[in-house]
């Protein structure tokens, strides 16, 4: 499963985008930005800023890229640990090594 990460640092400019190997990059990727940005208000470097980021998924069947969400939960990833997002990893390939 392909998987990249977007951010937009100050909503309404466009998102960054970064290719991630697993959940689990994704959420210390996300949880960083989010701390960089806060960081940066903290200590005068931004007025203000809207920020929003969240992981998205290759789908090759439609060649287009969606949101991720947890299939059992249908949480998106800023709603899940790190714990829980490493269950899903270890269900995703417990199903894939059952195909």
């Amino acid at each position: 499963m392909l998987l990249r990460v977007w951010w937009i640092p100050q909503v309404p400019m466009p998102a960054f985008r970064k290719e991630v190997r697993d959940l689990v990059e994704a959420k210390v990727l996300l949880d960083t930005l989010a701390a960089y940005d806060a960081f940066q208000f903290e200590h005068n470097l931004k007025a203000d800023y809207f920020n929003v980021g969240g992981l998205e998924m290759y789908e090759p069947e439609d060649e287009d890229w969606y949101e991720w969400y947890d299939p059992q939960t249908g949480e998106n990833i800023n709603r899940l640990s790190i714990p829980q997002l490493e269950q899903c990893q270890a269900e995703e390939k417990g199903s894939t090594s059952a195909v």
